[in-house]
């Protein structure tokens, strides 16, 4: 049932034109709940259906930007979009470690990945 779910195309909201994919969405709202399970957060009823709510703001909320964004003519490369991508995941890195501690968070990193190296 849980990959049913995950290849989903049924819409799980429409924003606009642009419908939000329940496969999209459960995918993301998993990584989430992992995300959060995995920096010792609590994961109870509340915090699930929390999370799934801010999930679906979010990918609302982007859809609309990314409207916005062609109605006015922008575009952008697919470098400027690594480049960004990796600008945001640098600074998740440094957000949790700040949080947690280097070494905690290096302990949890390893836990899971092995090892901080690339």
């Amino acid at each position: 049932n849980q990959q049913m779910r995950l290849q989903s195309t049924e819409a799980v909201a429409q924003v606009g034109d642009d419908k939000i994919e329940r496969g999209r969405f459960e995918q993301i709202a998993a990584r989430q709940d992992q995300m959060m399970e995995q920096f010792g957060q609590k994961v109870g009823p509340v915090e699930y259906l929390g999370s799934r709510q801010r999930t679906l703001q979010q990918l609302a909320n982007n859809v609309a930007v990314v409207q916005a964004a062609r109605a006015a003519g922008l575009t952008i490369s697919d470098d400027e979009i690594k480049a960004e991508t990796e600008k945001r995941v640098q600074q998740q890195i440094d957000s949790e470690k700040k949080q947690s501690g280097e070494a905690n968070f290096r302990r949890q990193v390893e836990a899971q990945y092995g090892s901080l190296d690339a």
